[in-house]
C-alpha cells in the first residue's frame, strides 16, 4: 500500500534550493547525468529528487540534511535510498553498484504531492528478469512496484512516527 505525502511551499523552497546547489555542484564538477529518465533534464531531476527526498524524510520523521552527492555516502536519508519517477506506474530501477544491504525507496509523481510506493533491499532488487533498459539508455533492474514491500511494513526502528 503506499503512502502520499504532501509537501509546504516552505518545504518545496528548502528542497528546491538544496536541487539548485546539486545541479551547481554537478556543472562545476563537469559531472555528466548517468541516472535518470531522458524526459527529465538534470535541473529537474536533481530539484526534483530533493523534493522526493525530503517527502521520504518528513514521512519517517528523520531529519534530511540535502547534502551533496560528495557528502551522501551514508544514504539520503539515514541509510536509505531514494529513488524517484514522475509517473505513477513507475519501476524501481537498481544498478548493479547499488549497496546490497542498502533499502531503496520508490517515489512517484511531481512536488507537491509525492506518492511512497515501497521499498526494498538493494540484493533483493537485483533479480536477473528484472534486467532491462526501461529508459532506452542504461542497462539496469527495474523492480515492479508489486514486488515492493509496503511502506508500511518498514521496521519500526526506521521510522519515528
Amino acid at each position: 500500500m503506499s503512502v502520499t505525502v504532501r509537501l509546504t511551499e516552505q518545504e518545496m523552497g528548502i528542497a528546491a534550493t538544496i536541487g539548485i546547489y546539486r545541479y551547481l555542484d554537478a556543472m562545476r564538477k563537469n559531472r555528466r547525468q548517468t541516472h535518470g529518465k531522458t524526459a527529465r533534464g538534470r535541473w529537474e531531476t536533481d530539484i526534483e529528487g530533493c523534493c522526493t527526498e525530503l517527502a521520504f524524510a518528513k514521512w519517517v520523521g528523520r531529519y534530511w540534511s540535502g547534502a551533496l552527492r560528495a557528502n551522501a555516502r551514508r544514504g539520503d536519508v539515514g541509510g536509505f535510498e531514494v529513488r524517484s519517477c514522475p509517473l505513477d506506474d513507475a519501476r524501481l530501477l537498481l544498478h548493479a553498484a547499488d549497496a546490497d544491504a542498502a533499502p531503496f525507496v520508490l517515489v512517484t509523481g511531481t512536488a507537491p504531492e509525492l506518492t511512497l510506493r515501497g521499498w526494498i533491499l538493494g540484493r533483493d532488487g537485483k533479480k536477473t528478469q528484472w534486467w532491462s533498459a526501461p529508459d532506452g539508455r542504461r542497462p539496469c533492474y527495474a523492480v515492479p512496484q508489486a514486488a515492493l514491500t509496503p511502506m508500511e511494513e518498514l521496521p519500526l526502528t526506521a521510522r519515528r512516527l
